[in-house]
């Protein structure tokens, strides 16, 4: 993109890029998630960042609403992509994904339990702006919140 000023804003793609076998992470400024609010200060090439649909990634069920206490406690997965319609995450739902890297949070979810993701850090969100993705990451260095177009 040409055109940008000093202090302006990238603005984000209206759809988010697809590939067949592969889930899109998001945009990545060397290796690091983009942040769409901050102001340009120089010249710079995002990349979509792919993760291979399979054993590193994990989809729930569509039709799920609530995510129980401890159901994925401790699962090695590096993306999960919780389901629009999802309202509720419970305590420990998360607790010790060790691995989890990225996880996509809908704006259906109207509460996670303060500790869904107890022993979890390093952790990118996905989410809409003003949801409980963005909430939960608020002051927690644990994870760190990025704005999400993704269907």
């Amino acid at each position: 993109m040409t055109g940008l000023s000093c202090g302006d804003q990238v603005p984000r793609p209206e759809t988010d890029p697809t590939f067949t076998g592969w889930t899109f992470l998001g945009w990545f400024l060397n290796e690091e998630p983009y942040d769409f609010s901050r102001p340009v200060t120089h010249s710079a090439t995002l990349v979509a960042g792919w993760a291979p649909e399979g054993s590193e990634s994990f989809t729930l069920p569509k039709d799920m609403t609530v995510i129980e206490e401890s159901a994925f406690e401790g699962i090695a997965a590096r993306y999960i992509r919780i389901p629009d319609g999802c309202t509720t995450i419970n305590p420990n739902a998360f607790k010790d994904c060790r691995e989890l890297k990225f996880i996509r949070i809908p704006g259906s979810v109207s509460l996670i339990a303060s500790t869904a993701f107890t022993n979890c850090s390093g952790v990118y969100v996905l989410g809409e702006s003003g949801s409980m993705a963005e909430t939960l990451c608020e002051g927690n260095d644990s994870f760190t919140f990025i704005l999400s177009l993704e269907p």
